[in-house]
């Protein structure tokens, strides 16, 4: 395979100087040196089990620059040979449908696929993945890390070289410093390979499923959703399709009616006219029309006697000309939802250092 000697920093690629500092049984130390950045980065691989752990432990900056995000481009942890038997790789994904101008015939699909590597084509660039799981009829490889992009933790992509096409997973980038110049985290990523996990005689993507569960920490609020159901509601238009209290009501007699079994509950429209009117007034703009502040109040205390959770719809993509919180300082020119007046996309980086 061909070889991509580049760590990117802050977007753009650099070759640096490779120097291993210390070599044990089951790890190696590596510093990689920028010189024309005056940066250096301390990193470890270690194998555990059956586990490949790759972390940065240190990170020098020398110079005027600072590093705010860190990449390594095309660097395949996992890759796996066309021609090997049952090779295979699972992704989930979002694909967007820009087939049409306006925003509204927009598709943003969730989409899980799966490709047999015998029949798939050379990728003309990387694509990027939530989950990414390669395997051969043998052996399943998962990765985990701390990329903060949802959606882009990974990168794939099919290459071919010296007429044996292949295809690889690494990294996407990591966020190192915020928009307020503080350091996020350190890097890290994780390979896990298993085999045959589930006893069911074939290695497919089920069993990287199993093996990227195990090295991962338990999600905030897992147990929450495998004890309870989700729905939702939807205020639109100035109509007041609902009420506060009587949504109030409404989980009362689910709660009676299900023995008590927990409820986790979304308004959309909580705020202003309805769903996604005055964005971004999240907590200033209470629609008035449902009941206004004292019953949306109300609301939250009665559900916690019926094992109901209450969630708000809030829209951090545009901003609504009739918002208390418009801004021309952070609306962009770029059209987006109208559901109501023409909305325009928020400059998030903007809108996040303001402190809005």
């Amino acid at each position: 395979q061909e070889a991509h000697n580049y760590i990117s920093i802050n977007g753009k690629d650099y070759r640096p100087k490779v120097k291993i500092n210390s070599v044990q049984e089951n790890s190696v130390v590596y510093q990689l040196a920028i010189p024309e950045l005056r940066i250096s980065i301390h990193m470890k691989y270690e194998l555990a089990g059956n586990s490949l752990l790759m972390e940065i432990f240190e990170i020098r900056e020398r110079g005027d620059l600072k590093v705010k995000t860190i990449g390594f481009s095309k660097n395949y942890l996992v890759s796996v040979k066309h021609s090997q038997r049952g090779g295979a790789l699972s992704t989930s994904e979002v694909v967007f449908d820009f087939a049409e101008k306006d925003i509204y015939r927009t598709n943003l699909n969730h989409k899980d696929n799966f490709y047999i590597l015998a029949n798939k084509q050379v990728d003309p660039c990387y694509l990027p993945a939530g989950i990414a799981i390669l395997n051969t009829d043998r052996l399943v490889a998962s990765i985990d890390n701390n990329v903060l992009q949802n959606l882009k933790q990974f990168r794939y992509q099919t290459s071919e070289s010296e007429g044996e096409k292949y295809t690889g997973i690494w990294n996407g980038d990591w966020i190192y410093r915020g928009l307020d110049n503080e350091i996020i985290a350190l890097p890290w990523a994780r390979v896990v390979l298993g085999a045959d996990m589930n006893k069911d005689r074939t290695v497919d993507w089920q069993d990287g499923a199993i093996v990227l569960r195990n090295i991962m920490p338990e999600i905030e609020g897992a147990e929450k959703i495998r004890t309870s159901f989700f729905h939702l509601s939807m205020l639109s238009g100035s109509m007041t399709q609902y009420t506060f209290l009587r949504w109030l009501d409404y989980l009362k007699k689910i709660h009676l009616h299900t023995d008590g079994f927990g409820q986790i509950f979304q308004i959309k429209g909580y705020q202003s006219e309805g769903h996604d009117s005055a964005h971004p007034d999240y907590g200033n703009n209470f629609n008035r029309r449902a009941g206004g502040l004292n019953d949306l109040n109300t609301l939250f205390q009665g559900a916690q006697k019926y094992n109901a959770d209450i969630c708000l719809h809030i829209n951090h993509s545009e901003s609504y000309p009739e918002a208390r919180t418009y801004s021309p300082e952070i609306v962009s020119d770029i059209p987006a939802w109208k559901w109501w007046d023409q909305s325009f996309f928020i400059i998030r980086e903007t809108d996040i250092l303001n402190g809005t």
